[in-house]
Formats: structure tokens, C-alpha cells, sequence
């Protein structure tokens, strides 16, 4: 399997690049493919920036469509040869945890896609897809749907329930992701995050 980090939002809301917030000192791109390195021999950022990150030196995979969203990086990296299936989160959720990244593959043997279900609602920038969506995925963008829960619902999907997530420590955290200046103030102090 590979990670992916997904780093080619529009980022419009938020006055820098969100992958560049720091935790702890580290810029939270930095953070999530130090994670997907421990657990996946091979790494890659989804982006159409790449000047951004060539200081990382990782593969980068651009769009292969021109449509926005997180689809459309799942689709560019699963059709791309540097990928088999993939691991997917974004560059905007400081928190993730190597346990949950671990846990949320163990529940992929049999699925198309594996995401958490927690809060009420399920978290596809966290989880598993297989090449066996490539079809899908493609018919979908080609219809100018962009929506990923759309695409599970379409797809053999495991949606793994919060009593399985609860093992993790604090696993509520995993799922905190910056998309505005209020959210990032709102953990900002409890979790050290900063930007310049």
C-alpha cells in the first residue's frame, strides 16, 4: 500500500498553506508523511504544487483531471504507476496517529474503501481505496460529480464504527481538521499549533 498525503486543496479560506501550520514546531505535511513512512514503504504528496514540497524529496502526483477536489488527487494517485492501493489524509488534519492509520488498514482486505464513522459522520480524507474504484471514480468526474461520500456509496465500503476506533487513545483527535482561521484558533493552544 502506499501513503498518500493530499495537499492540492484551494486552501482559499485560510490565510497561508495549511500544510505549512506547524505542531509542535513541525509543519503538519511534515508530520503526516513522517507517519505514512512508518507504516508504508512508499510515500507520495497529491498536489499541483510541487515546487511547494520538493524540499520533502517525495514523488509527486498532479492531477490527471481538471477538476478540484480530494477526488480528483484519489483518482490521479490510484491511476498512477508509483501507486497500488492507497492510504490517504490530508495535509490539513495535524493529528493523526500512526495506531489509527495502522487500524483503519487492518479492516481493508475485503473492501473497495475503508473510512471511519465517528461523530455522526464518516471521515473519507482518512482512510483506504483500491484501484478496483479507478472505474467509478472516473465515471463519476467524467459526470462532474466530485463528491467522495457520493463515491461510497457507490463502492463495497467499510465504514468502521466508533467502538472499534475507541481502542486508539484520544482518537477523537485524528479527526480535527483546519479549514478556517475559527478552527484553528479553537486547538490551536491545546495542541501548540502555530504559523507564520
Amino acid at each position: 500500500m502506499t501513503g498518500v498525503v493530499l495537499a492540492g486543496g484551494e486552501n482559499r479560506r485560510f490565510p497561508v498553506n495549511k500544510a505549512f501550520i506547524k505542531i509542535n514546531g513541525i509543519p503538519i505535511i511534515e508530520k503526516a508523511t513522517g507517519i505514512l513512512n512508518e507504516c508504508f514503504g512508499n510515500v507520495v504528496i497529491s498536489t499541483n504544487s510541487p515546487e511547494l514540497y520538493d524540499y520533502l524529496h517525495l514523488p509527486m502526483i498532479g492531477d490527471i483531471v481538471d477538476m478540484k477536489g480530494p477526488l480528483t488527487g484519489i483518482y490521479s494517485c490510484l491511476s498512477n504507476r508509483l501507486c497500488s492501493d492507497i492510504f490517504v489524509t490530508a495535509c490539513d488534519m495535524p493529528l493523526i496517529k500512526k495506531d489509527m492509520v495502522e487500524l483503519i488498514c487492518s479492516f481493508s482486505q475485503n473492501y473497495d474503501v475503508v473510512v471511519p464513522l465517528y461523530g455522526g459522520q464518516s471521515h473519507p480524507l482518512l482512510g483506504v481505496y483500491k484501484k478496483s474504484i479507478i472505474p467509478t471514480a472516473k465515471m463519476m468526474l467524467n459526470e462532474g460529480i466530485r463528491s467522495l461520500r457520493a463515491l461510497l456509496s457507490r463502492v463495497h465500503t467499510k465504514f468502521i464504527e466508533s467502538k472499534d476506533l475507541l481502542v486508539i487513545e484520544n482518537a477523537e483527535e485524528c479527526f480535527i481538521n483546519i479549514n478556517t482561521p475559527d478552527d484553528f484558533k479553537k486547538i490551536s493552544k491545546s495542541y501548540n499549533l502555530e504559523y507564520e
